[in-house]
């Protein structure tokens, strides 16, 4: 068995950050890192593939943009989807389906204008 592999996304405006840990096997666990702090706090578990270079963290360290494969999905979404969530779950607030992992992901950006995302699924 594999170490885990280990991917830290920082909030650009507070002291944290989330960590996605990839492992065992095909599952995934989100964690809040308190850097003020030095505090780290367990969240959910994720039974599918989360892309982390295709996530992003709200600049304040609350929401979780996350892209996901989880081929056992039955909702609206799809097993490929784009979703946003409180820090440190997985439960989608809100998400979007993709037609399969060619997506480029999602940033939280300021400027509206630039919002390109449709209405949620």
């Amino acid at each position: 068995m594999s170490a885990p592999r280990i991917y830290c996304i920082p909030a650009t405006r507070a002291p944290g950050a989330a960590v996605l840990a990839r492992g065992p096997s095909d599952w995934v666990r989100l964690g809040r890192w308190d850097l003020e702090h030095d505090e780290y706090e367990h969240g959910a578990w994720l039974a599918g593939t989360v892309y982390p270079q295709r996530c992003d963290l709200s600049p304040d360290g609350r929401w979780f943009a996350y892209f996901a494969l989880k081929p056992s999905s039955t909702w609206d979404a799809g097993s490929t989807y784009i979703a946003v969530s409180r820090l440190p779950w997985f439960t989608a607030l809100v998400a979007w389906g993709t037609d399969g992992t060619w997506t480029s992901g999602v940033r939280f950006v300021d400027d509206r204008e630039r919002w390109t995302l449709p209405e949620p699924a």
